[in-house]
């Protein structure tokens, strides 16, 4: 027996399928519809396979996508500024590179705004517009006008004129127009033809005469009755003011023969002026005004009366009845009431120095407060007074008074040469010698807690004199002698007139050495005599010194001398 064993062998065979996917170029020229100029900067995105990409026109109106991938569809879109955005939701890339063309963007024609129609004074209708906002180049406006509800209806229009350059036309058929309500349309005109949506105006009316509503009331429920009411026409003509009286209820009409833009003013005692200005009356309308009722109003104005006195002043202000009291405030600080209505003053006395802020409040019956404009004020304490200067070889000697009052210490004053300090003296005179260049000399009296006051006169122009006088002489030095002298001089002075009298030395460099009379004396002659001694009994070196002679606490006469040793 034979047996025969057979093998079968099976092959299986598999079956692979690869997607090439190419890397190509998208690219293409953009143009516009109205010039067929090339588009300069235009923003222009490509979208597809979850990625996006962006670039912009050049020069030459191109844009160019590089390493797009084959096998998909994309999305371009193009932004331009003044042009309807461009979509393209089929663009499919394949193998090959991808030419788009010329792409045409289409122009957005811009239409005018603003168009105005009224009446002139010639009854002529006068249209006014504003111009369209983008930068494209246009070339003149077309007017037509149509009956008011046609303005879809394009083919009922009637032409009044085209080829406007300008803004503005008069339409002198609108005389002779049939009765009825109107409108006009103004279409902008671009080069190539490009014709933008027309801009409407509003209603002309050119019927007899037409109402104006009103509708007054007020704001704390009176009877407006009596308020007087002008609605003015802003083309200047008389005979387009009209005038009425508000009856009993505030509701009333004005019947006005004119188109146009008005102003309104409505007044009545007891409430502010009501106006409102630029109204388009060009069809029958209701105008509503409410008057508010005349609140108080404070202006307050500061004065000082002294150096550290203030005089608040509020008596040009506004006031109602229901008033209750003043509130006189200094530094959000109260400071005073007053509840008498006619009071509209207050003095504030004795300041220090400081900035200071003040205000009133007005407490008003079942009204809210009526707060004032806020001024301030500036104390500085008072500065010396009559400085004057004169050269007495070799020096310039500078005398001045005391201020006129204070209430603070003085303690000494500076001078100054050219807003510099240049010394620093508790008599009321200085001394020396001339400087080679120089322009002005002022003084300042220093306070205690270091107040420092504003500047006495400017003295710009010195006087060169023997002897320095300020005032007439009335009382006066005479001589001293001997001088020079040691170790004692007599000096000899004349009184005029029974006064107080000071006569004090000072060195060259205006330091008090030393008081040799001070109070009261009859006329006459008086000699005194100095031994060369200041105030503490201590001799004095060699040198030019000067007495100082005030009469009644004033400057009046200053002699020199000259101590050797």
């Amino acid at each position: 027996m034979r047996v025969t064993l057979m093998f079968i062998t099976v092959s299986i065979v598999f079956l692979l399928t690869i997607n090439v996917l190419y890397a190509v170029d998208v690219f293409g020229h953009v143009i516009t519809s109205d010039t067929a100029e090339n588009v300069v900067g235009a923003d222009v995105t490509l979208e597809g396979n979850d990625q996006t990409f962006q670039t912009f026109t050049n020069d030459s109106g191109v844009f160019y996508f590089q390493d797009i991938y084959s096998g998909f569809t994309y999305t371009l879109a193009i932004d331009y500024d003044g042009y309807d955005l461009y979509i393209d939701d089929n663009v499919e890339v394949g193998e090959n590179n991808v030419d788009l063309g010329d792409i045409i963007l289409i122009e957005i024609p811009y239409p005018v705004t603003d168009v105005i129609a009224e009446e002139n004074h010639d009854g002529n209708a006068l249209i006014t517009w504003i111009e369209p906002s983008n930068t494209r180049l246009l070339e003149f406006y077309n007017l037509h006008r149509f009956l008011n509800g046609d303005q879809d209806n394009p083919e009922n229009w009637i032409e009044i004129a085209t080829d406007i350059t300008d803004t503005s036309f008069i339409d002198t058929s609108w005389p002779v127009t049939e009765t009825g309500v109107y409108r006009y349309a103004v279409t902008a005109i671009y080069t190539n033809g490009v014709e933008a949506d027309p801009g409407f105006s509003n209603v002309m009316d050119n019927t007899t005469t037409f109402p104006v509503m009103f509708n007054v009331t007020t704001d704390n429920g009176e009877d407006p009755e009596g308020a007087v009411v002008v609605l003015t026409c802003n083309d200047g003509d008389p005979d387009h003011i009209y005038t009425a009286t508000v009856p009993s209820g505030g509701v009333f009409e004005i019947m006005i023969s004119w188109f146009g833009v008005y102003d309104l003013e409505v007044s009545l005692s007891g409430f502010n002026t009501y106006n409102l200005s630029d109204i388009q009356i060009f069809s029958p309308i209701t105008i509503p005004v409410m008057l508010t009722e005349t609140i108080m109003q404070i202006n307050l104005t500061l004065e000082r009366i002294t150096y550290n006195d203030v005089l608040l002043d509020w008596s040009d202000s506004l006031f109602i009845n229901n008033f209750n009291r003043f509130e006189v405030y200094r530094d959000s600080i109260l400071i005073s009431e007053i509840t008498d209505s006619t009071i509209t003053e207050y003095y504030d006395y004795a300041l220090d120095d400081s900035l200071y802020y003040y205000y009133i409040v007005a407490e008003l019956d079942s009204l809210a407060p009526v707060i004032s404009n806020i001024e301030h004020v500036i104390i500085t304490h008072p500065p010396p007074q009559n400085l004057c200067i004169c050269w007495i070889h070799p020096n310039f000697i500078f005398q001045w008074d005391e201020p006129n009052f204070r209430n603070r210490d003085l303690l000494y004053y500076n001078v100054y040469r050219d807003d510099e300090i240049i010394a620093t003296v508790t008599g009321t005179f200085y001394l020396e010698a001339p400087p080679a260049i120089w322009s002005y000399y002022y003084v300042t009296a220093v306070y205690d807690s270091a107040f420092e006051s504003g500047p006495s006169n400017i003295i710009e122009n010195p006087v060169e004199t023997d002897d320095f006088i300020v005032s007439d002489i009335h009382s006066k030095l005479i001589m001293n002698f001997p001088n020079p002298f040691n170790p004692v001089t007599a000096l000899s002075y004349q009184v005029s007139e029974t006064s107080v009298i000071n006569i004090s030395v000072y060195n060259i460099r205006g330091q008090f050495i030393t008081n040799l009379v001070d109070g009261l004396k009859l006329p006459g002659e008086y000699t005194i005599s100095w031994n060369g001694t200041d105030s503490n009994g201590l001799s004095v070196s060699s040198g030019v010194y000067y007495f100082h002679l005030s009469v009644d606490n004033k400057t009046d006469h200053i002699m020199k001398c000259l101590l050797i040793k």
